[in-house]
């Protein structure tokens, strides 16, 4: 097995390739990183479609193989180009389950509409915008299904079932139940107790309506 870089690639050929990494975000392909103003601003403007140069390494790298090229690419955060080829109709064999249309529709962002739900680095089951271009989007998993609730100022809202559950006002974590002493109480699901120095501090009453209706670390629904 060889390994080319896309640029090394140019004149080669083999039977069967395969292009990994094609993923959104900043050290994504294309990448999303924002060229130095000035220096746009100085170089001619051939090309009129976007990510131009990388568009045309991205096709001599799919057409280096004699009879089957492989795309590689994270579910979660897709290259733009894989996504075009999918919605443009190609005749391509998808073999993940994950790049069905439903699939890759119910982790798009519902704000800036271009990139994908992805997790965030060091917070367990939080995701962010994949495009890193200021879309400062942020979503959970939900409990109800296996789609991603987007949160907004006070709750959040899945994007598949649409159920809601509220959000701690200081860490924008969701507020679940929370066996007490005594009875259960409201806190977020980062809370660890009151010794914990990095844990959220927030705690709250459970509302009269939910009381025997909720378990310990079960999410406070709105209502």
């Amino acid at each position: 097995m060889d390994f080319w870089t896309l640029h090394g690639s140019k004149g080669l050929e083999a039977d069967y390739c395969f292009i990994l990494d094609l993923n959104q975000g900043y050290f994504g392909f294309p990448t999303e990183r924002k060229e130095n103003e000035i220096v746009s601003a100085l170089m001619p403007t051939i090309d009129s479609f976007p990510h131009a140069e990388e568009r045309r390494l991205f096709y001599v790298a799919i057409t280096r193989s004699k009879k089957r090229c492989y795309l590689v690419a994270d579910p979660k955060e897709p290259s733009e180009f894989v996504l075009e080829l999918l919605s443009q109709g190609y005749d391509l064999e998808v073999i993940s389950d994950n790049f069905t249309k439903e699939k890759l529709a119910a982790r798009k962002c519902p704000k800036c509409k271009t990139g994908y739900m992805k997790p965030k680095s060091g917070e367990r089951g939080v995701y962010v915008c994949s495009t890193g271009l200021g879309c400062l989007t942020e979503a959970v998993d939900c409990h109800e299904c296996d789609g991603l609730a987007i949160k907004k100022a006070k709750h959040a809202e899945c994007l598949t079932c649409k159920s809601k559950f509220q959000l701690c006002p200081r860490c924008k974590s969701p507020k679940v139940a929370r066996t007490g002493k005594y009875s259960l109480f409201v806190a977020c699901d980062g809370y660890k107790g009151e010794e914990d120095e990095k844990s959220c501090k927030y705690r709250g009453k459970l509302p009269p309506a939910l009381k025997g209706k909720l378990k310990n670390k079960e999410r406070i629904p709105v209502r």
